[in-house]
């Protein structure tokens, strides 16, 4: 279980390494990489209305400056960096649910795990 779990969090990572990457050039924003996700969640979630869609952009831009914060002071340490991810990936989903069904919250979670990034969040 812990393989699995050190697995998780190593895509996980890889996939937050992969922005950070994409921001040091210059090429993306926190505004902009929330963005993308939230366009994600439009293309990936069913029925989802404009007013959802609202409500999610600004979590994720919360997510996406918090995360750059965290990797900031984590300073390299990426157990301290998985530690903080993973509460940080807590508290967007738990936003995130509060503005979607059951049905496409489901489809939501489905969606972070088809990319990889999800850090197992929704374990307690």
């Amino acid at each position: 279980m812990k393989t699995i779990t050190s697995l998780s969090l190593f895509i996980g990572l890889s996939f937050f390494a992969t922005n950070v990457i994409a921001q040091e050039k210059g090429t993306m924003t926190n505004k902009q990489l929330a963005k993308q996700q939230t366009d994600q969640v439009k293309k990936n979630v069913d029925k989802i209305t404009p007013d959802e869609i609202n409500k999610i952009l600004p979590v994720e831009e919360e997510f996406a400056n918090n995360m750059q914060y965290a990797r900031d002071k984590a300073k390299g340490d990426t157990i301290v960096m998985n530690k903080k991810a993973v509460k940080l990936c807590k508290i967007r989903d738990t936003k995130i649910k509060a503005v979607l069904t059951s049905q496409q919250y489901s489809q939501y979670l489905d969606m972070e795990k088809g990319f990889g990034c999800k850090l197992n969040c929704t374990k307690s």
